[in-house]
């Protein structure tokens, strides 16, 4: 992480970058934000970042946490439909090849157990499909 704060403070002489969005962990998450610039954002999916090690007074930085499953856990029917509206939006993207969903692979259902354990362990640089059907 050293070698890409030091590249990034090199890219903005200093300043450092506007937006973060790590997909990685908490400790990533954490990482990143010495790279942030004065007010800027920080949105995380795999865990927040641990705000204690930004100085008080150093700098004006928002954090978003980005959690779709949340939709489905509340009765809150406009959400669940915001969600689903997205997800359409999104599935065209990649049907008109306007999006790149990074596959990796595509696996049967019983290679799921031996794929988790390959996620674990942080390998896999796409996304790997399971085929249900």
């Amino acid at each position: 992480m050293l070698k890409t704060l030091e590249k990034v403070l090199e890219l903005t002489n200093g300043r450092g970058v506007d937006a973060v969005l790590d997909t990685v962990s908490a400790k990533n998450a954490t990482d990143s934000l010495d790279m942030i610039a004065y007010r800027g954002h920080l949105a995380h999916i795999a865990g927040a970042p641990d705000y204690t090690k930004v100085k008080p007074f150093t700098k004006v930085t928002s954090y978003h946490e980005v959690a779709l499953n949340a939709a489905h856990h509340i009765d809150d029917m406009i959400a669940q439909a915001d969600l689903a509206k997205m997800g359409d939006e999104l599935l065209a993207l990649v049907a008109e090849k306007k999006v790149a969903p990074m596959i990796e692979r595509i696996i049967s259902l019983k290679e799921v157990p031996s794929a988790l354990e390959e996620l674990s362990k942080r390998h896999v640089k796409g996304k790997i499909i399971t085929k249900v059907k």
